[in-house]
């Protein structure tokens, strides 16, 4: 099956019928490569199960965009080990996405030190960065049921942060690179302590995958008028990436952004097949960035 097979297929689902058996009507092929991918995700999801337990207190998720990371780890956190997210107010855990320095580190990890708390460290690639921050991160993620940290800073003093504390938690890293400790002495300390996976999914298993999503919970589609919506969204995206694109090459985006749209996270899906309509950039195929070949 290549992609202009499967977003043919697509195209002619009648998402008024029931949608547990949709699948099915793909061909065993589709079915193969949907098991091949929740294999790959099911290892992942046990050993993030399992990790408040290991002794390990660092895991490391390797995967390309659209791999469902972000969405397994949160789901484990949320629905298996019934944890709760912080979102201010006291919590579990804390998703943190975007760059981060030495002294937010060190910040975070203070506010949330406890035993049975994790952090996690989402396409935040700078705590894998060499320097103090590597320094921190081996500190909190030595293998010591408690870790003794420190850091002199005056502008967090004066916020009230102390320069020591102990630290009990856990750290989860999901990242798009495959990290190459042999060629990288920061990687090497980290990933000699961690727990490593890795999601090494084809670009058919990525997008097959991300449609899997749409069928998942097809009882919220029958309910829920603006699920239906992002559902019925999803297959025209889908469709419109294999009209502007040709020689089966898809948008990265396409299996990545499937997951946000449903979870309600992403710019109006309207607005957005406007942008990919008018916008040359997303139609050049040799465009790594937003492109990546079917070689699955």
């Amino acid at each position: 099956m290549n992609f202009s097979e499967l977003t043919d297929r697509l195209a002619s689902i009648n998402f008024s019928e029931e949608l547990n058996s949709v699948e099915k009507e793909f061909g065993e092929e589709y079915l193969e490569i949907l098991g091949s991918a929740k294999k790959k995700t099911s290892r992942m999801r046990n050993l993030v199960k399992k990790f408040p337990q290991m002794e390990a207190n660092l895991m490391i998720i390797e995967g390309q965009g659209g791999t469902g990371k972000t969405y397994n780890v949160e789901d484990v956190l949320k629905k298996d080990l019934h944890m709760r997210e912080d979102e201010g107010e006291g919590g579990d855990y804390v998703i943190w996405g975007s760059k981060m320095d030495a002294t937010e580190l060190y910040k975070l990890a203070y506010d949330h030190p406890n035993a049975g708390q994790i952090l996690v460290f989402d396409d935040c690639d700078s705590v894998l960065g060499p320097g103090i921050i590597n320094n921190l991160m081996k500190h909190l993620t030595d293998s010591y049921t408690v870790r003794k940290m420190s850091y002199t800073n005056q502008a967090m003093q004066e916020q009230g942060y102390k320069p020591e504390f102990k630290y009990a938690g856990k750290i989860i890293v999901l990242t798009n690179k495959t990290l190459n400790p042999a060629n990288n002495m920061d990687h090497q300390a980290l990933v000699s302590r961690a727990i490593r996976n890795s999601l090494p999914f084809t670009n058919m298993e990525k997008v097959i995958n991300a449609i899997h999503l749409m069928f998942v919970n097809n009882e919220k589609y029958r309910v829920d008028a603006e699920y239906k919506r992002r559902v019925n969204f999803c297959a025209r995206f889908i469709w419109l990436n294999r009209k502007y694109f040709s020689n089966d090459n898809f948008s990265a985006r396409a299996a990545k952004g499937i997951p946000d749209v449903l979870l309600g996270a992403d710019d109006d899906p309207n607005d957005f097949v406007k942008q990919i309509q008018i916008q040359d950039y997303w139609k050049q195929p040799n465009d790594a960035k937003f492109h990546t070949r079917d070689n699955g």
